[in-house]
């Protein structure tokens, strides 16, 4: 236990030797590694706010003529009284933006279930085979939920679904066109 501690009292000594030969240096340099430091700190929450495909569970809240819109019903955390939630919504035909063919959309949102609002936090845009082509990041700025975030309903106000969950972006999609194909025929 002593070696320790003079091991460490040995290591302290030769940085305080080495900052009292070169105080400029150290000085000039300490901005720089905070400047440093604040850029990774404001880059990993960027990072973050893209999320992957989802590959776990995930259940149908929403269905369209172009796509569907489903929750991950794994990974949600709660923090300030407000839910992260990963939704993913899925496109009948991909369509074409900024020169890519998008298929799927993955998007962080943080939803205020006592006001009724949504903060989108980031959006993925990727292709049929699952890679990511296009990237959003957002203020997280507060709006009001819309008609088609019905993700809200069944998060907040547990409105239950008549319909199995899924596991995988892959089958999130077949399942969409299936329900589309069923309501076609029977309407």
């Amino acid at each position: 236990m002593d070696e320790r501690i003079s091991g460490g009292g040995a290591i302290f000594a030769r940085i305080k030797g080495w900052y009292s030969r070169h105080p400029k240096l150290v000085m000039a340099l300490g901005p720089l590694v905070f400047a440093g430091y604040v850029l990774v700190r404001d880059m990993s929450g960027l990072y973050f706010a893209i999320p992957p495909l989802p590959t776990g569970k995930m259940q149908i809240v929403g269905l369209a003529p172009d796509g569907a819109r489903l929750v991950a019903t794994e990974g949600r955390q709660e923090k300030d009284g407000k839910l992260r939630a990963d939704i993913l919504v899925t496109f009948e035909k991909p369509f074409k933006a900024e020169g890519v063919l998008i298929s799927f959309e993955a998007k962080r949102e943080w939803i205020d279930c006592s006001k009724s609002v949504i903060e989108l936090e980031g959006a993925g845009f990727y292709n049929d085979r699952g890679e990511k082509v296009l990237t959003r990041y957002f203020e997280r700025k507060p709006e009001a939920v819309g008609p088609s975030d019905r993700e809200v309903d069944y998060l907040c106000h547990d409105a239950k679904i008549d319909v199995p969950p899924v596991t995988g972006y892959q089958a999130a999609m077949q399942q969409g066109r299936d329900l589309r194909a069923a309501l076609k025929n029977n309407g």
